[in-house]
């Protein structure tokens, strides 16, 4: 039985292409190195074949990456641009 991830993040993206596909590999591989002693999960959702999820989630510009556990929740724009700028904001924010 595998326990719950100690970090929950969802990706919001417009839709996944080649270009940004790379990118959230690349977030992957960094999340992996940030985070190496605590177990996590990335979730991708596409906007434009989900709105209503965006919406619900209050996400309204794309791509944003959301720290949804631990709580409080915290988002960061454009995190596929900076992802070590991003790492640093969604580690730091709210964890002990």
């Amino acid at each position: 039985m595998t326990s719950a991830p100690d970090l929950v993040f969802e990706l919001y993206v417009a839709v996944v292409n080649d270009a940004n596909r790379r990118q959230i590999l690349e977030l992957r591989a960094a999340l992996a190195e940030h985070f190496d002693n605590q177990t996590w999960q990335l979730e991708v959702f596409e906007v434009i074949d989900s709105p209503e999820l965006a919406l619900a989630n209050d996400i309204f510009a794309t791509p944003t990456l959301v720290r949804t556990k631990p709580e409080p929740v915290v988002k960061v724009l454009n995190a596929l641009a900076m992802i070590p700028e991003a790492l640093q904001i969604i580690g730091h924010a709210g964890l002990r």
